[in-house]
């Protein structure tokens, strides 16, 4: 997940990712955080092995985004 928000960074001069909540563990992770300026909500969870991630899932509040 850092190096996710690293790359996102430097992409997107400006963005900042504030992690409300985490939990990790051998077998499974978690991230709820707040893209900002746009003030967009979203999660993370996933399955890390041998030190990388094997798979992950992104979700955010579109909702957020509709007139």
């Amino acid at each position: 997940m850092r190096r996710f928000v690293e790359v996102c960074n430097k992409r997107v001069p400006g963005v900042r990712h504030e992690v409300v909540a985490s939990q990790s563990g051998p077998d499974a992770y978690t991230v709820e955080r707040v893209v900002q300026p746009m003030g967009l909500r979203g999660s993370s969870a996933g399955t890390p092995r041998d030190g990388r991630i094997s798979s992950n899932r992104d979700y955010r509040n579109g909702a957020a985004f509709q007139p």
